[in-house]
């Protein structure tokens, strides 16, 4: 009997031995032949035309095929990098040596249902330079000193092959570094559609970046930079003579802005035109902002790191107390505008006591109707801001007791007009703030003169000013 059981387990064990044995030599030759395929893979990829690479680096492809009666699934995948040994695909900003031609890393994994868990697929990559194309590497930077890549930037390449008649389109976004880059590209141009990240601005105080064509240089990289940061915005304080007072818009001037080379900053704003911002007039507080997007609420202005914005009470570059004669010395306050904050400045407004008689003389007594009153900022009609809809430089408001309901203006030359519905006339008088005194003038209401300061015109109808 115990003969009989010793036999009896050698003989289980032979034959669980044979079948362990089977099993692993099943499995190896699998992996052999999988290996076969994935070096198959390897060489039919270093044969393919450009298109068909860089199609495999956004859409890999997959197919199967049966040896010996074991299905096996191929995978066809590819990357560009910057050279041979691997390196990172662009470079920082500033790093000297960015990448003068694109390398293709493509790589084939091969796998099968009955594959051991506990071994890898079989996996095969190669470097190889692409047969024909060129390459475009994308930028982003902040504009700072010293300069900074800006990650999250969208980056959409199209163009047309030298043999093909369809566009493609190639898409990526920015990494750590502020790069992209867009290998074996068979076309010698393309255009660059750029997506900033939300809340982030050009230079020119835009949040989009025009598509822009580019030339490209046969197997070579062509470099293309974008500028973009996190937009900022400033506050501005109305005060008279060190006290808050009430106004309207103000000034921000930027040497570095394109056009006019300056926004404008108001309490009030209508409804944008796409890219553009619509300050309004006829709203008075104590503070106004640069325009803000939202979603999330982000200012416009561009955070030059080594160029300050002027700010100033008015509606253009006229309203800059060094455009008048200032005798005071009176200079607009600097302020630099940080990504992501809004930074505080402090404007000056000056009084305008404007009086209106209800007769001849200025001993008829005040009026106390509440007449319409339009004031033109008369050297700021060609003066748009940059990105506005439109210039603003007429502003409206009413009388209040025979004097301006809001009486605090910017320095500079204005043209006022009182608006009388029982008279049908206007009432117009001229004056210039330049110093922080302020200016008076009066309107007679009963026509008299006043030294030649007062202008009427009959309307013979109900059309003020």
């Amino acid at each position: 009997m115990i003969s009989a059981l010793l036999v009896a387990l050698i003989v289980v064990a032979t034959f669980n031995g044979f079948d362990v044995a089977s099993k692993t030599s099943a499995d190896q030759r699998r992996h052999n032949q999988a290996a076969v395929l994935a070096a198959q893979s390897q060489e039919q990829l270093r044969s393919d035309p450009a298109t068909a690479l860089e199609a495999l680096e956004t859409a890999p492809h997959t197919y199967t095929q049966t040896l010996n009666g074991t299905t096996y699934t191929i995978s066809e995948s590819a990357k560009f990098i910057n050279d041979s040994t691997q390196a990172k695909s662009c470079t920082a900003p500033g790093e000297v040596g960015k990448q003068n031609s694109s390398y293709l890393q493509v790589t084939s994994v091969v796998s099968w249902a009955a594959l051991n868990t506990s071994r890898p697929k079989v996996e095969q990559s190669s470097i190889i330079t692409p047969p024909t194309g060129s390459a475009l590497e994308v930028d982003a930077v902040n504009g700072a000193t010293p300069e900074e890549g800006v990650s999250g930037v969208g980056a959409t390449v199209e163009y047309t092959g030298v043999e093909s008649t369809q566009a493609t389109t190639v898409e990526d976004t920015t990494g750590s570094n502020g790069c992209v880059a867009f290998g074996a590209i068979p076309a010698t141009a393309a255009t660059v559609k750029i997506k900033p990240p939300t809340g982030y601005v050009t230079p020119l105080d835009t949040f989009t970046v025009p598509s822009e064509a580019v030339t490209l240089a046969p197997n070579l990289t062509t470099h293309k930079e974008y500028t973009l940061n996190r937009g900022g915005a400033i506050r501005a304080k109305f005060t008279s003579s060190g006290n808050p007072v009430s106004g309207e818009t103000f000034v921000a001037f930027n040497n570095k802005l394109s056009g006019s080379k300056f926004v404008l900053g108001s309490t009030a704003y209508g409804t944008p035109s796409e890219e553009h911002y619509a300050p309004l007039a006829g709203t008075f507080a104590t503070t106004a902002e640069t325009a803000f997007t939202t979603s999330p609420q982000t200012g416009n202005l561009f955070p030059y790191s080594s160029e300050v914005y002027s700010v100033y009470a008015g509606d253009c570059t006229s309203n800059n107390p060094t455009a008048t004669s200032n005798p005071e010395g009176l200079k607009p306050t600097e302020v630099t505008v940080k990504p992501g904050e809004t930074v505080p400045a402090e404007v000056v407004l000056v009084p305008v006591t404007l009086s209106v008689y209800t007769g001849k003389n200025t001993s008829s007594g005040l009026t106390s109707e509440a007449l319409p009153v339009k004031i033109t900022n008369t050297g700021c009609k060609e003066g748009t801001p940059n990105d506005a809809t439109g210039p603003l430089y007429i502003h409206e408001q009413k009388l209040s007791g025979g004097h301006l309901e809001h009486q605090y203006q910017p320095f500079g030359s204005f043209s006022l007009c009182v608006y009388s519905a029982a008279k049908k006339q206007n009432y117009t008088v001229n004056y210039t703030n330049e110093k922080t005194a302020g200016s008076s003038r009066n309107i007679l209401l009963g026509e008299g003169s006043i030294s030649g300061e007062q202008t009427v015109e009959s309307t013979g109808s109900s059309t003020p000013c």
